[in-house]
């Protein structure tokens, strides 16, 4: 996990939340999902406390309510009215990310009496405790936590779930086309459309790219005593890789499976196909798997302060706005200052902890490398989306001996910053 659990998301100091317009429905299932995580990654000790809803201590309620309030989407209070706020008729094949899950209890077989959110992978997220046992902080329940809708006993408690789709339609979310959810757009899935084809080409080609480049800096497996992220592969930490379904030891962890996760909680869920210049999209990629969310909450304070009328949440979510300030800012400008950002990142994670110091050369090299790489090897112009990637990085590999490849892989690893 990060070093530096202060710097993640503090959902008090908040100022607002951005106003989203809503390209599709994968955007938005994608900020609910975030969010969700982002709160699972602040919490210190047990969480959960009867009657509570945020920021802080949460009900299970409590906890789906204030996710989706952070999202922008009001919905009731309580497991049972959410729960009847639209149908929860969807059977376990149907459920998609962001949608809710209920389920029975002890005292209520059969009725509603808890409620979670589905991140996918047979998983979901909920603030689970001992009900109005947990009255007090000082008697709170466990909290939020990452449960397994598919292990014995959810799924004999499963109810059904609710559609995000139709929470938002309740919300009057609109696209950006301003064509409305309840008009019938398929916001799900891209139309089949010569643009759309085009677009999702580039959009592969790009992934495919920045996966490649950064599997090369991450290396293979790693168990280092002093990185608090534990067992690693391909720059996939254990308890990520387990959140993921992966149940085996991580020296065998597939490099599909963390293409999976790069793909889907690193590229997709922080809209990198949607910034234009690839030197960006690269960088900030880098970043996040290296860090998490700091790599975006950097670089939205490198944006206010670059863009002296710019106001962006710093949030670690690029919403709206944060898209649309990466998209307009001068891309030398902010990749200069956006390195200089993350090299005194990595300077004040060994004043703060003295023992990391033996990973500091290691992060440093990592922000030298990708200035070297966007300098030599990325279309200044941007005309030709990360054009000379693969064949730089299959030259690279290729001029390495064996035994150097193996010292490589050892080295990669120590830069991980969770």
């Amino acid at each position: 996990m990060s070093n530096n659990m202060e710097e993640l998301l503090n959902l008090n100091s908040r100022k607002k939340v951005e106003k989203k317009s809503i390209i599709s429905m994968d955007d938005l299932r994608n900020d609910v999902v975030k969010m969700a995580e982002e709160i699972l990654a602040k919490r210190k000790g047990n969480n959960y406390v009867w009657g509570k809803k945020g920021p802080d201590y949460f009900d299970c309620s409590g906890f789906s309510s204030y996710v989706f309030k952070k999202t922008g989407l009001k919905i009731p209070e309580g497991s049972v009215n959410q729960s009847e706020y639209v149908n929860h008729n969807l059977k376990r094949k149907d459920l998609k990310p962001g949608d809710l899950v209920f389920f029975d209890t002890a005292k209520k077989k059969g009725k509603v009496g808890h409620v979670g959110i589905y991140i996918g992978e047979g998983k979901f997220i909920d603030s689970g405790g001992g009900g109005e046992r947990n009255k007090t902080v000082a008697t709170a329940g466990h909290g939020v936590r990452i449960s397994n809708l598919d292990s014995e006993k959810w799924q004999k408690r499963f109810l059904g779930g609710s559609s995000l789709e139709k929470i938002a339609v309740k919300n009057n979310i609109v696209t950006k086309s301003k064509e409305t959810i309840k008009k019938g757009i398929d916001t799900s899935d891209k139309a089949v459309t010569v643009e759309n084809k085009e677009k999702l080409k580039k959009d592969i080609e790009r992934f495919e790219s920045i996966f490649k480049y950064l599997i090369d800096v991450e290396g293979g497996y790693s168990n280092h005593k002093n990185d608090k992220g534990g067992a690693t592969k391909y720059g996939i930490i254990e308890i990520e890789a387990r959140k993921y379904g992966y149940k085996g030891d991580m020296r065998n962890f597939p490099l599909e499976s963390a293409k999976e996760i790069y793909k889907n909680k690193y590229f997709y869920r922080n809209k990198l196909d949607k910034i234009n210049d690839d030197r960006i999209a690269l960088s900030i990629c880098d970043w996040i798997v290296n860090s998490g969310a700091n790599g975006v909450k950097k670089a939205q304070k490198v944006l206010n302060t670059l863009n002296e009328n710019s106001n962006l949440t710093v949030d670690g979510i690029i919403g709206k706005h944060t898209l649309e300030a990466l998209n307009s800012v001068d891309p030398e400008k902010f990749l200069k200052a956006y390195h200089i950002s993350q090299r005194e990142y990595y300077n004040n994670i060994v004043k703060r902890n003295p023992e990391q110091g033996v990973f500091l050369k290691g992060w440093q090299n990592r922000v030298s490398k990708k200035e070297d790489f966007i300098k030599n090897n990325l279309n200044i112009n941007n005309k030709e989306p990360l054009k000379n990637l693969s064949e730089w990085i299959d030259k690279a590999v290729s001029e390495l001996s064996p035994n150097l490849k193996e010292q490589k892989n050892e080295n990669n690893m120590k830069n991980i910053v969770r």
